[in-house]
């Protein structure tokens, strides 16, 4: 299998927020189940927390890389393959994306359009389109391809979200047990 090259990293800003957004709310749902006492609230809240869990794991883990022929736009839901050959154009002036001999336009979430683009154009956007239309002209295809664009879901969505269920409904059902415990943990922060 040839090796993986990463063309656009997740943002640092995106990175940063998502990080402690997720610490924040998970911190304030905790809290909130421990200070009520039903089991139902711990389940509830200890579900909403697996599932931040897995949004921060998503949104940290999207990113464009290229192996082999293939170029992947990993978003936070889907994952979307573009072959070398069937890439017309990549532009990087408002957002960063990638036009195909089709007409199709597929675009990365992390790096999107917006209207502060068009009055400051971001650096880290002209390198990214950069990096990624040096590594398309870097093929050897001198005619469009009609091979088309790909896209499935990410797998992560569903095992993430299974897992995280499995492991927080016993984690909810123990900490619902030990309440008293941590109770007095909190009190004595």
């Amino acid at each position: 299998m040839s090796r993986q090259v990463t063309l656009a990293p997740p943002r640092p800003l995106i990175v940063v927020v998502t990080t402690l957004s997720a610490l924040v709310t998970i911190t304030l749902f905790s809290w909130g189940a421990v200070s009520d006492e039903t089991l139902s609230s711990h389940l509830t809240y200890g579900t909403v927390n697996a599932f931040i869990c897995v949004l921060a794991g998503l949104v940290l883990s999207s990113r464009i890389y290229a192996q082999g022929e293939m170029l992947y736009v990993v978003n936070v839901v889907t994952v979307t393959a573009v072959p070398r050959e069937a890439i017309a154009e990549v532009n990087g002036r408002n957002g960063v994306y990638v036009l195909t001999w089709q007409g199709e336009e597929v675009e990365y979430l992390a790096y999107g359009s917006s209207v502060l683009q068009i009055f400051f154009p971001s650096r880290r956007y002209r390198r990214v389109a950069e990096d990624m239309w040096i590594w398309a002209a870097g093929g050897a295809h001198s005619e469009p391809s009609h091979r088309g664009v790909t896209r499935r879901p990410r797998k992560a969505v569903l095992v993430g979200s299974l897992v995280s269920l499995a492991l927080w409904l016993p984690l909810g059902r123990l900490a619902y047990e030990h309440n008293d415990t941590l109770l007095r943990m909190l009190a004595s922060l």
